[in-house]
């Protein structure tokens, strides 16, 4: 079986408008999973900050919230699999997030490995 090809499209600043009113539509779909799973990552991210001023060592906090970014791609399979079931016509829960980052396809994960180590490297 032959992988599927993939085509480039040149993206124009009223892409990025379309973009940004779609994730507002699906936001205004489903309120509440979507403040509470973001509420995570931003507790998350406090976490870290808090962790890191309370360790005597406020001047990475910069550092360690970029390293948090490069897990954007593996936490994003959440928000992705809340969007599949609304545009399914499914009511998604907060445990469907749940559901989709641990069910993230190996390939995510990998990445995610990647950035992780590449973060590392760097924070040393």
């Amino acid at each position: 079986m032959l992988a599927p090809t993939l085509t480039s499209h040149t993206l124009s600043f009223n892409d990025i408008g379309q973009a940004l009113a779609a994730g507002w539509e699906t936001f205004r779909s489903m309120p509440a999973v979507s403040l509470a799973v973001g509420s995570v990552f931003a507790l998350i991210g406090l976490l870290v900050f808090v962790l890191v001023y309370r360790i005597g060592i406020l001047a990475m906090a910069l550092p360690f919230a970029g390293g948090f970014m490069l897990l954007g791609p593996v936490f994003l399979a959440g928000f992705f699999r809340l969007a599949e079931l609304r545009g399914s016509g499914a009511t998604p829960a907060i445990r469907d997030a749940l559901d989709g980052f641990l069910h993230a396809p190996d390939g995510l994960w990998v990445v995610g490995i990647v950035c992780i180590f590449l973060f590392l490297v760097w924070i040393t």
